[in-house]
């Protein structure tokens, strides 16, 4: 079958394009008002695969699950709702439609250029950061439970073979983290809407020099020391710049900070060994591994 019957006509069978995806796209209302004439496939992640939707008018991202995205834990309810408050203060593409039940978002489409690591030592790119911090940190907080990250952990090991090299070494290292864990299971008054995935490829200059976070899958209620250690190691941070994109908000306390650090690098080599594991990676793996030895 070359073309989705009856729906597309222009569009040839591409293997990186899942035509029941199609058929669930173009069955939208949306288009009534401004006919899809384009559908390009994005990326495609143990969980989800994504689009670019070009229409007449606008264009538009959106994001599947895949068959793996039950595994995983994903509240897409939660992703959305806190989407939709993010974007009412420019912090977030905003959603378009959802349909939590077949497991899809379209969002409205952002062009801009992602941010690039050097840029963070741009004073400009501080003052960008220092709202976008307070902006996502004021979000309101009362519709959301706490992140159960005792449970999301045991979902991700429950997806890695007790076989496997990894698995004990990581495991072991657990116990480290065990009261951390539990405390950040538990409501607390600290809690703010955090991101929890700010690396280069989730974070934009918009075309109006907007800073902007993509990809909210992993958004939710937690401690923003959790949100700020995924940060500062994505981006390899020192203090005096965390200090300065932060201190009009909170004050950090560097000792407790540091266990979130390490907490953030283990959870890395699990989902590292996750996704090596999934995909025949040694590269996954071996990254992995570094983390984990890197904690010792």
């Amino acid at each position: 079958m070359d073309t989705v019957p009856g729906k597309l006509p222009w569009l040839r069978k591409n293997p990186l394009l899942n035509n029941i995806h199609l058929e669930k796209i173009y069955g939208l209302k949306l288009w009534n008002t401004e006919p899809i004439l384009e559908i390009n496939s994005l990326t495609s992640s143990l969980s989800n695969d994504t689009y670019c939707i070009v229409t007449t008018e606008h264009k538009y991202f959106a994001r599947f699950d895949n068959i793996n995205a039950h595994l995983f834990s994903r509240d897409r309810s939660v992703e959305a709702h806190l989407q939709k408050l993010a974007a009412e203060v420019n912090l977030a593409p905003q959603p378009i439609f959802r349909d939590i039940h077949q497991g899809f978002i379209i969002s409205e489409y952002i062009e801009g250029d992602t941010l690039k690591i050097e840029q963070m030592e741009h004073p400009s790119t501080h003052i960008k950061f220092k709202k976008f911090f307070q902006d996502l940190y004021e979000l309101p907080t009362n519709s959301f439970e706490v992140l159960d990250l005792e449970y999301l952990v045991e979902s991700y090991f429950n997806q890695l073979p007790s076989s496997h090299a990894l698995y004990a070494p990581i495991r072991q290292r657990q116990i480290r983290f065990a009261p951390l864990l539990k405390q950040l299971s538990q409501p607390q008054q600290t809690n703010k809407i955090c991101h929890l995935d700010l690396s280069a490829d989730n974070l934009l200059f918009t075309k109006n020099s907007d800073l902007m976070a993509l990809d909210w899958e992993y958004a939710a209620l937690s401690h923003p020391y959790l949100d700020l250690a995924i940060f500062y190691r994505n981006f390899n941070l020192n203090k005096e710049t965390l200090i300065t994109l932060t201190s009009h908000i909170f004050m950090i306390d560097w000792d407790i900070f540091a266990l979130y650090l390490d907490l953030s690098q283990w959870l890395d080599a699990l989902w590292f060994a996750i996704r090596g594991n999934y995909w025949k990676d040694d590269s996954n793996i071996k990254l992995a591994k570094a983390l984990i030895q890197a904690l010792d």
